[in-house]
């Protein structure tokens, strides 16, 4: 049975996710189809990124992943074919692809403009246009032609000193849980066994919580999510509203600071 993965920006308020289901499900009977997110945030591939790129590993092997999110500065009409390891992934060329590839050497293609021009509904005219009849011939030269040109983006990754990291917030769940781009290994590799202090507005933590339940209702606290990401947390509470009071949903532009004891 094929398994199919969603990640788009679609929101399920409009008919556009159905008729993406709709087509998969007429072309490809009995497809198992998941969604890791239809609720990204439009246009914001960063956050597309973080999401997918800690889910699709998780997959069986031989699923197909359309990442299907646009970016609002990149014009590019080009899409892609992706073999990570066991997973195919469609996405378009817009530098969300080195955003969660972490370096790694796959197999990149380009469909073929010409069988799967862009159009409105992407998503379901281009890439999983692209990925049925992948299924159905198992064959990736039917559909694209291999390719070392492709855009590539930076994500945004912490700074240090000696005494200190300075992190950015890249994901805000639908908990309030601020996520950082401060990744456990590195944290721990920096702060060398040493004493910490976390720097928030009028808040200091000096411990990693195993669990939001560690300390008491509606203080904040300091967690490694299940993605190995320091997040930054309220028991019971949403710590967006204490990073960001004024502006709580249309940006994530905060720095997080770590200091060491000297």
């Amino acid at each position: 049975m094929p398994v199919i993965t969603l990640t788009t920006d679609l929101g399920t308020k409009d008919n556009y996710l159905a008729l993406a289901k709709a087509y998969i499900l007429k072309n490809l009977p009995g497809t198992a189809i998941i969604d890791i997110s239809n609720e990204i945030d439009k246009y914001n591939v960063q956050q597309a990124a973080y999401i997918f790129g800690n889910a699709f590993e998780h997959f069986p092997e031989n699923t197909v992943h359309i990442l299907g999110v646009k970016s609002a500065n990149v014009d590019s009409k080009d899409n892609l074919f992706i073999k990570h390891n066991d997973q195919f992934i469609f996405c378009p060329d817009n530098g969300i692809y080195s955003l969660f590839a972490d370096g790694q050497r796959d197999e990149v293609y380009k469909l073929k403009a010409d069988l799967f021009p862009s159009t409105i509904l992407f998503v379901r005219d281009t890439l999983l246009k692209a990925a049925v009849e992948f299924l159905k011939t198992n064959k990736a030269e039917d559909i694209a032609d291999k390719t070392d040109d492709y855009l590539q983006a930076l994500m945004f990754q912490p700074t240090y000193g000696t005494d200190a990291i300075v992190g950015k917030c890249v994901y805000i769940d639908s908990y309030g849980n601020v996520v950082t781009n401060i990744k456990k290994g590195f944290f721990e590799s920096t702060r060398n066994n040493r004493k910490f202090t976390i720097h928030l507005p009028n808040i200091r933590i000096e411990e990693i919580a195993s669990n939001y339940d560690d300390v008491p209702t509606s203080d904040a606290l300091a967690i490694f999510n299940s993605a190995g990401h320091l997040e930054i947390a309220i028991n019971k509470g949403a710590a967006r509203q204490l990073l960001f009071p004024r502006n709580m949903h249309s940006h994530t532009d905060f720095n997080i600071t770590v200091e060491f004891e000297s």
